[in-house]
């Protein structure tokens, strides 16, 4: 499947490939333009495509624990 994105929708340019699952399912993550969503959706065997959530921690929270104490519970 990585071999077909690259050849018929990256022309041809190594997908950025972040992740494989394989245990319970078989499907890829990776990096793509939203653009080519839907080109990738129109692929033989592929049956889903969709934007993963991200999420990040604010900076000023890396240290909430120590200030108040949480590793001493």
């Amino acid at each position: 499947m990585i071999q077909s994105i690259e050849e018929e929708v990256l022309d041809g340019e190594k997908a950025d490939v972040q992740y494989r699952y394989t245990l319970a399912t078989n499907a890829i993550a990776m990096d793509v333009a939203f653009g080519d969503m839907e080109a990738i959706s129109e692929l033989d065997g592929v049956s889903c495509v969709y934007v993963a959530p991200t999420f990040t921690v604010d900076p000023l929270m890396s240290s909430a624990s120590q200030m108040e104490e949480v590793a001493k519970v």
